[in-house]
């Protein structure tokens, strides 16, 4: 079951709002959400057992991508735009 959407999550989540086929890696994601990249870790990491991100490894880093599949994936924009 999920839990409860948490402010930080939809901050992640709002980087993906217009640009949903790109990839974004944690330091990006703290720039543009101002939030620091320690804070991001535990909530990149729920979003992944969560199904609704996914990542690849470029090098030494994480490039993380919506998992278009998923059906939560489409719930959680709907939030992170409003």
């Amino acid at each position: 079951m999920v839990e409860i959407t948490t402010n930080i999550k939809l901050e992640i989540l709002s980087c993906f709002t217009d640009y949903t086929k790109k990839r974004f890696t944690l330091s990006e994601i703290s720039r543009i959400t101002g939030i620091s990249h320690t804070t991001l870790i535990p909530h990149t990491r729920d979003l992944q057992k969560n199904s609704i991100l996914k990542f690849e490894r470029r090098g030494r880093n994480k490039e993380f991508y919506l998992d278009r599949e998923s059906s939560l994936t489409r719930d959680y924009l709907v939030m992170a735009e409003t």
